[in-house]
């Protein structure tokens, strides 16, 4: 799934396809389980909001950005990931993706 920066939460048809799932039955889960509920939404876009707040103007320096992307994305020393971690990742995305697909070893 991806979520748009109005907050919306939506099937990735390209990782779906990659995965042999229908997009469809993404797209059903999210409206039976209400993830598009308006404060759900609206906690999503004030997310992203803050993002673009934080770093809209580093946006086209890699190291940064990779850096940025690290702290919003990858567990804290609970081990928990970070609220709104989907939003993160969709926000940082090419980025986020690289460093998620990191060996473990590599951020734990």
């Amino acid at each position: 799934m991806q979520v748009r920066p109005n907050g919306e939460i939506k099937a990735n048809k390209e990782a779906c396809n990659d995965a042999s799932i229908d997009v469809a039955k993404v797209n059903k889960t999210i409206d039976i389980l209400k993830l598009n509920v308006e404060r759900l939404r609206r906690a999503r876009e004030e997310s992203w909001c803050a993002l673009t707040d934080e770093y809209q103007e580093y946006f086209d320096n890699p190291q940064i950005m990779k850096g940025a992307a690290r702290s919003e994305l990858l567990p804290g020393e609970d081990g928990r990931l970070p609220r709104f971690f989907s939003t993160s990742r969709s926000y940082f995305g090419p980025v986020a993706e690289a460093i998620l697909g990191e060996a473990p070893q590599a951020w734990i």
